[in-house]
């Protein structure tokens, strides 16, 4: 996929984030589907899960971060941050993996475990 870079802008200035890499997880046959995307900010990168399909019948946005580093050290109690920060970044990406996929220019690596 290609890199997708946008710039949201807050009182303190602007940050430049962009998504790595975004998946599709149907979550078996009887989950919530979800998207999973890896963003990189200008400090560090976020594991950003997204339950778009959730928002409308919670009344709220479904989006988790969580710090990849920190994942990496085992930290789970300190890590949450904003999701809602991620969301319109992540919502683009989804989409445009959406026309990408209709068109079928998306393909999708697998790994294989033997």
């Amino acid at each position: 996929m290609q890199n997708l870079w946008f710039y949201l802008g807050d009182l303190k200035g602007e940050v430049k984030m962009r998504v790595v890499k975004l998946t599709y997880h149907r979550n078996g046959v009887g989950g919530m589907p979800f998207y999973v995307g890896i963003v990189k900010d200008e400090k560090s990168r976020k594991v950003v899960i997204r339950f778009k399909d959730l928002d409308s019948l919670v009344g709220n946005i479904m989006c988790v971060a969580l710090d990849v580093d920190m994942l990496n050290r085992n930290n789970i109690e300190d890590n949450a941050w904003r999701g809602e920060y991620y969301v319109r970044l992540i919502d683009e990406a989804i989409e445009r993996r959406t026309e990408m996929n209709k068109k079928g220019l998306l393909v999708e690596k697998k790994e294989i475990v033997e």
